[in-house]
């Protein structure tokens, strides 16, 4: 049988109980409908559309004023595919698990230069290490805007330990309020260098028609078994670093460099097989 959700109504968890919705699932206000679930939310086969499950079935908001991390949460834990609406939506810290997870935004409908228009942004009221963070393998990023909200106490926007990973029109921004501020050495491999914008330690992860923008690295490769990886048609603006490696390899294709104050590329010590073609300077 199909669940179809009428304007204000709801299902209000109680006690440990959950609630497995395998019929087809409609909410057509996109309202908040599951009050107190936190988890215990599964949808069956085909419950959901192509579009999958929106965050203010949990209660969040794109208003640029509400805490939506657990609503966030939720919402990745419950479905495969999730979908963030046209806004900025606040968090202490996303985090996701599982495999195969896709997250897909809004962009302008700009032809020339398509820009995301859903935003995941950092509190300011709160002490954050991440803005997202992610584990298992093989999750999609489609059209999102990650902004760190020029924190000094945001240490990275996003870290990707695992592999797989598919990013397409991504932009990551303002990771720290001080640019050109070079990170430590980071010799304990655990995405931790100051300011840092994206940091991963997995393989085969791409990065495509991305921006990382005003952040002390842009791109942080660590580790020996991070390699493959490969970020391409993308840009790094106002950054100290743009893509930095102690170990990593990685392709970088037809990229541009624009207003770095260190290095468009560091190596540090011995690293996997690296290519670079095609990238340019402003």
């Amino acid at each position: 049988a199909s669940v179809m959700r009428i304007p204000g109504g709801s299902f209000t968890k109680a006690s440990t109980y959950t609630l497995t919705i395998n019929g087809k699932f409609a909410n057509p206000d996109n309202g908040h409908c599951f009050i107190g679930f936190t988890t215990g939310i599964t949808f069956g086969n085909g419950a959901l559309d192509g579009n999958g499950a929106y965050s203010e079935w949990w209660g969040g908001k794109g208003d640029g004023v509400t805490d939506s991390t657990a609503a966030l949460n939720a919402m990745s834990a419950a479905s495969q595919r999730s979908t963030l609406l046209l806004g900025i939506y606040l968090t202490d810290g996303w985090t996701i698990n599982g495999y195969g997870k896709i997250i897909k935004g809004i962009a302008s409908e700009s032809a020339s230069a398509p820009v995301p228009i859903s935003q995941i942004k950092a509190r300011t009221s709160t002490t954050q290490a991440y803005v997202m963070r992610v584990s298992g393998h093989y999750h999609e990023f489609h059209n999102l805007t990650f902004n760190g909200n020029l924190k000094t106490d945001s240490v990275v926007l996003m870290y990707v330990p695992s592999l797989g990973f598919k990013f397409d029109k991504v932009w990551f921004e303002n990771a720290k309020a001080v640019t050109g501020v070079l990170c430590d050495n980071d010799s304990t491999n655990d995405g931790t260098g100051t300011g840092t914008i994206v940091t991963t330690q997995g393989d085969s992860n791409i990065w495509d028609q991305c921006v990382f923008s005003t952040g002390a690295q842009g791109l942080r490769i660590l580790g020996s078994n991070a390699f493959l990886n490969v970020i391409k048609n993308s840009a790094f603006a106002t950054v100290g670093i743009g893509v930095y490696t102690n170990g990593g390899g990685f392709a970088l294709k037809n990229c541009n460099f624009a207003v770095i104050a260190t290095d468009g590329v560091k190596f540090v010590g011995s690293h996997q097989p690296v290519t670079i073609e095609d990238c340019y300077t402003e």
